[in-house]
């Protein structure tokens, strides 16, 4: 994770100190991170910014009719940090309210080529040396909308993996003695997606060597739909559950409950 983070702010510095709204693209496959990183990026360069907000999307309410207006809205809302619904859809008064301020906006999980180009819009209006990212699974929607500054969370190293897995399914950082090719079998099933590998080892824990063979097997199995067979470990109500159409992020931690490491960037 540090290393994605000392990425992401190397993007966030490379814009010209004149240049209106930096925008800034985050792409990578369902469970690899992207929440997890823009989060810990959040908390450390939120307060460098008047206003700033995290938002996490459901665009399942795009495609039903949640225009730019609905959008601009519910993203005025967050900066705010308010859950009235008496917030203006107003241009001019949203203009005036930030047009002069250096604001933060992140929004997560987008996947609507028209959400994009709409939330571009609405962020034209914040003040000068601001920042957007979006996070996608969706490389081409940010080249299809222009952003130049991309970065790809990638699957983490082996020994990463390793090391992330056994400290699931063991609660330590070493794979103990008798389980290192059982734990090299789950590290490759799961591509070395943080997900997969936290669900996968916290399911494994406290299992004896029978166990393991038969939920690896399983695992195996259904190794190109993973994403199923990890979310029947956790009932499924991971994948099921559905946000409120733009949700807030008060920093604080992780969804893991893991601990933001400690960056600073200084945005000119």
């Amino acid at each position: 994770m540090d290393r994605h983070i000392k990425a992401v702010g190397a993007l966030l510095l490379d814009f010209d100190s004149k240049d209106g709204v930096g925008e800034i693209g985050i792409w990578g496959v369902r469970g690899v991170g992207k929440t997890t990183l823009v989060k810990c990026v959040y908390q450390q360069i939120s307060r460098q910014f008047q206003d700033h907000c995290y938002v996490m999307n459901d665009t399942s309410n795009y495609s039903l009719g949640c225009d730019s207006m609905c959008l601009l809205e519910e993203i005025t809302r967050a900066a705010l940090k308010t859950t009235s619904h008496s917030v203006t859809r107003n241009c001019d008064v949203v203009k005036a309210r930030f047009g002069h301020r250096k604001v933060l906006l992140i929004v997560d999980d987008v996947n609507h080529i028209g959400q994009l180009n709409d939330i571009s819009l609405i962020a034209s209006w914040f003040g000068p040396r601001s920042r957007l990212i979006f996070v996608t699974q969706d490389k081409s929607l940010l080249l299809d909308s222009g952003i130049r500054h991309l970065y790809e969370v990638e699957s983490l190293k082996y020994d990463e993996a390793l090391q992330l897995f056994s400290q699931f399914a063991f609660k330590q950082i070493h794979v103990p003695r008798g389980f290192d090719r059982f734990s090299a079998r789950a590290v490759f099933i799961t591509g070395h997606i943080p997900l997969a590998l936290k669900v996968f080892g916290s399911f494994l824990y406290g299992k004896n060597n029978k166990e393991w063979e038969y939920e690896l097997l399983r695992l195996e199995a259904s190794q190109e739909n993973w994403i199923s067979v990890v979310s029947s470990y956790i009932g499924g109500d991971f994948y099921r559950r559905q946000p409120t159409n733009l949700d807030p992020y008060i920093g604080g931690e992780d969804d893991d409950g893991e601990e933001f490491p400690s960056y600073y960037f200084a945005l000119g």
